[in-house]
């Protein structure tokens, strides 16, 4: 999924995102702003505040990691992965991010629907020499 979504070219939502998510940190820190661009200028402020989005980006994509290493584990029935310090509490988009609920979305898939899993991890092209048809 990873590899599919990296070799997309055009990438409309995450422009939007990141505009959007250096608009509300502007928003919720316009007097720290405010100084900040009285002290050090324009140039200064402008990297402090576009900054706050390759933040929150790098953050989600550590969540990603960690929530693939722990549906990989319960997929191959392992000892659950410990949650990165980091990421305890931690909140996008002035959310808290549950991990557990997140994982509790593919222990209700697998009850739901009773998938028959034949691989846990592997890269593109194997995965599409092993597919058959259903």
């Amino acid at each position: 999924m990873t590899t599919a979504l990296g070799a997309a070219t055009d990438k409309p939502f995450l422009r939007q995102w990141h505009g959007k998510t250096t608009a509300m940190f502007i928003l919720d820190n316009l007097e720290e702003v405010m100084q900040k661009l009285k002290d050090e200028g324009m140039e200064a402020t402008l990297k402090w505040v576009t900054g706050e989005a390759e933040r929150l980006r790098k953050l989600a994509a550590d969540i990603g990691t960690h929530q693939h290493n722990i549906l990989e584990a319960l997929l191959l029935d392992a000892p659950l992965p410990e949650c990165p310090e980091h990421l305890v509490g931690v909140e996008i988009d002035r959310q808290v991010v549950d991990q557990d609920e997140i994982s509790d979305g593919l222990l209700n898939l697998n009850e739901d629907m009773e998938p028959v899993y034949e691989m846990a991890e592997c890269s593109w092209p194997l995965a599409v020499g092993r597919r058959t048809s259903r």
